[in-house]
């Protein structure tokens, strides 16, 4: 038995999801029973970004880039999340929490009305209301007397035909201050009066504004009015892995969460196991078939961005059982039964509100449980969920851990020494940036996606050093990958967050671009890399490559 079989057959024995090796010709299956080359939940076999095995790739691509094999319509980020596919037995499976818009009169004259439209009013006059909106000695001012007096000062200094025709207007303008559409949108927004939008897109044209900001009212404003026209549900999508044809889909009932005054949609992966298909969503945890989409049990939960982990007979999760699901972030450590759902057991201690997943670690042929949530980064017994250590960390980034080496992606990136009773801080950079893509351990070298103002870069395993880092066209929020020895990871393109996927060389002497195409991938996801084939979440649908050298 060389050592790759030999590594395999310990990790199916201790039960485990845990370490890779890419052998074209390594026998046998994973742990969980799916071919090793296949890639059946978050961050891949051993949920270290590391596929496990498959033919040889291409060394180089074409210039526009490998051979699309299918494509399959799908909502891309802002109407479906950007949940990653999962590729097992022949089947590719992936996540949706889906926003069905139905046409509706969103905008009304009443609504316009309310943030100080009125027909007519003359440019001269409408010049110098929003200047005075704008105005610093208007942001100086708080709702009361000294507002009211500024309101009552602007009016008088009108002529009296223009306040009395325009005052209720200009007083609702002045009023709301900078924090309200301006006026160019104003006439897009009377214009849309009573009109039916089509889509969230034709929502968005009409109430597209130069004042909006991340995470103020008006962006908040802008979601909240999209919602109405919106219903949402927790969707499963099975295709065939080879053709991509459409095996089966089964519907849940769905939620929306809001943050940075956004929408957003639940973006968990699927675990595949054995016959099973897992998924934590917008509004519960579900078990399926996969043979069919039947539903196998459902537990109704809070909105969760948290990828289940599948692991001797149990399912982990960071997400809230509720009775009553609400549209809040994130949850505690919980554990159920594989089978039939039932709650085995909870850690409140661990949590997360964005949407971190749990690993498991093997140490002297036993298991163990690490979760990065808000509060640090936690190991827990799967047995019972008791907590027997804690470290600095948080964020939303999954550890990726090699051995007994873990690193963790949390505004800073930290490695640590793992031991089932403490784990020490090995050093810390602050390279990570704050987007929270998981990061990747490979041939003594951490690969990561800061985003912005830290790039992709590689940090030296042993103590941190930066190596190399390229700060253009930088990914968000997603994970690399390893296949065949080399790296993919996303990159923006033609000005968006995201769009593109390079192919780079994995090594701590320079950064190597070995090529690059833009298949249109959404915001957020992350490429899977599965029997030769890349499996990718796009804006508009999901799509499979040919990566096989013939």
């Amino acid at each position: 038995m060389n050592r790759c079989e030999m590594r395999w057959t310990l990790l199916a024995m201790a039960g485990l999801l845990a370490g890779t090796v890419w052998s074209a010709d390594a026998p046998g299956k994973a742990a969980g029973g799916s071919p090793k080359g296949d890639w059946p939940q978050w961050r891949g076999p051993a949920r270290d970004g590391l596929a496990s095995a498959g033919p040889k790739l291409l060394d180089a691509w074409p210039k526009e880039g490998p051979r699309q094999v299918w494509r399959h319509d799908a909502p891309g980020w802002d109407q479906g999340g950007s949940g990653c596919v999962s590729v097992a037995n022949g089947k590719a499976v992936y996540f949706v929490n889906w926003a069905h818009f139905t046409p509706a009169k969103l905008v009304t004259p009443e609504y316009v009305a309310s943030w100080g439209w009125a027909p007519n009013m003359p440019a001269d006059l409408v010049k110098l209301m929003e200047d005075a909106r704008v105005s610093e000695d208007r942001k100086k001012l708080k709702a009361g007397p000294d507002l009211d007096a500024y309101i009552k000062a602007f009016l008088d200094k009108l002529p009296p035909e223009q306040s009395k025709s325009f005052g209720e207007a200009v007083t609702t303008r002045l009023t709301r201050g900078h924090n309200s559409w301006n006026w160019t949108t104003m006439e897009k927004l009377a214009a849309s009066a009573d009109k039916e939008f089509q889509n969230p897109d034709e929502v968005r044209a009409a109430f597209k504004d130069t004042n909006i900001h991340h995470n103020d009212l008006l962006s908040n404003e802008l979601s909240v009015t999209i919602r109405k026209g919106q219903t949402y549900t927790d969707t499963l999508v099975c295709l065939d892995a080879e053709t991509g044809k459409e095996c089966w889909t089964k519907e849940f009932a769905g939620t929306f969460a809001t943050m940075w005054g956004g929408n957003f949609m639940a973006c968990g992966t699927p675990a595949i196991e054995g016959e099973f298909c897992y998924v934590a969503g917008s509004q519960g945890i579900y078990c399926v078939a996969l043979k069919d989409g039947r539903e196998v049990w459902k537990v109704p939960a809070r909105y969760s961005n948290s990828s289940v982990l599948v692991l001797n007979g149990a399912v982990y999760v960071l997400a809230t059982p509720s009775e009553k699901p609400v549209t809040q972030m994130g949850g505690e450590l919980h554990a159920f039964n594989a089978a039939t759902g039932q709650l085995l057991w909870k850690q409140p201690k661990v949590r997360s509100g964005w949407g971190s997943s749990v690993v498991a670690w093997e140490h002297g042929g036993k298991a163990y449980l690490v979760a990065n949530s808000d509060n640090g980064v936690f190991c827990a017994d799967p047995a019972n969920g008791n907590i027997l250590w804690q470290a600095p960390g948080g964020g939303s980034s999954t550890a990726a851990i090699s051995g007994d080496t873990m690193v963790v992606h949390s505004g800073k990136i930290r490695a640590y020494k793992l031991a089932p009773d403490k784990c020490e801080v090995l050093w810390e950079t602050n390279a990570g940036g704050d987007r929270f893509g998981s990061p990747l351990i490979y041939d003594g070298c951490v690969y990561f996606e800061g985003a912005y103002q830290f790039g992709f870069g590689c940090l030296d395993l042993k103590d941190g050093a930066m190596k190399w880092v390229e700060k253009k066209e930088v990914g968000h929020c997603s994970s690399p990958i390893v296949a065949d020895g080399k790296l993919y990871a996303l990159f923006s393109a033609n000005g968006k967050k995201t769009g593109g996927i390079r192919m780079y060389k994995p090594t701590g002497e320079k950064f190597e671009e070995m090529g690059r195409f833009v298949p249109n991938a959404t915001s957020c996801t992350s490429p899977v890399i599965a029997n030769g084939k890349l499996y990718l979440r796009q804006d508009d649908g999901v799509a499979c490559y040919d990566l096989a050298a013939r």
